[in-house]
């Protein structure tokens, strides 16, 4: 037996979210979760409203319903890319406040990992390690460290992401970024052959 009231609101839920309108999104969400009817959609609310928080910086009650949905739906690899983007956000979030994002990054690196281990041909994921790498190659050569090994690591993982799909233009774009990061600004400039 479906709740009505709990399926009208993790449906209103999800259209605000579409729509961007996360405050409202979240507050339809959370709602929807105390339907018991919806039990056995769960997981997916829970996830949905991890990601809400996510795009609203509320990073850690992001991380805390991620956590949440890895007990319930243990190895899924969903969770850990979007473990994967909060660990990234929080490390933005330090370098802008002028701290020290790598152990962010790292963390990042790490979910990514886990990410992969699931589903080793997602060039979202694969991606995504990519900025990873450029972004904590940033921040080590901001305090003097030589960074060119992780600009390596972005270049390689954009350039495994294009040889799953050649048409993947975000990884032609940050591979250059990589590239540029190394100072290879002519190399930059023909990251995309088309």
């Amino acid at each position: 037996r479906v709740d009505g009231e709990a399926y009208a609101a993790a449906r209103g839920g999800i259209r605000a979210m579409q729509r961007g309108e996360y405050e409202r999104a979240e507050e339809a969400l959370t709602r929807a979760m105390g339907g018991a009817a919806l039990a056995w959609m769960q997981a997916g609310l829970v996830l949905a409203r991890g990601k809400v928080r996510y795009l609203r910086m509320d990073f850690q009650g992001a991380r805390k319903d991620l956590e949440e949905v890895s007990r319930i739906r243990e190895g899924a690899a969903e969770v850990w890319k979007c473990l994967a983007l909060i660990h990234g956000g929080e490390g933005e979030t330090t370098a802008l406040g002028g701290a020290d994002p790598r152990d962010r990054y790292r963390e990042a690196l790490a979910a990514y990992d886990k990410a992969l281990d699931r589903d080793p041909r997602d060039k979202e994921v694969v991606t995504g390690r990519g900025n990873m790498w450029s972004r904590l190659g940033a921040a080590e050569g901001a305090r003097g460290v030589d960074a060119r090994e992780d600009h390596r690591r972005a270049i390689a993982e954009h350039t495994k992401a294009l040889e799953a799909d050649p048409a993947w233009s975000v990884a032609y774009v940050n591979r250059g970024h990589a590239w540029l990061g190394l100072g290879e600004a002519e190399a930059a400039r023909g990251a995309d052959p088309r």
